[in-house]
């Protein structure tokens, strides 16, 4: 039986520049995004990214998760 080791540690993040550049344009704008799709994917770990990726440009930035 084969069976898969979870990654439950956010630091192991596989970096995903290709969403990240299709999404970048829309942020900042008065628009909800929603990301779609199968159940497994990976929509949560691309807004952990993006949650990454605005802490970096505004250090001050107003991000809220809920789990």
């Amino acid at each position: 039986m084969c069976r898969l080791k979870m990654r439950n540690n956010v630091s192991e993040l596989v970096p995903r520049p290709v969403y990240l550049q299709r999404i970048a344009p829309f942020m900042r704008t008065p628009v909800v995004k929603v990301l779609i799709g199968s159940r497994r994917v990976g929509k949560s770990y691309i807004l952990l990214q993006l949650m990454r990726h605005i802490e970096a440009e505004e250090k001050d930035a107003n991000i809220i998760y809920i789990i």
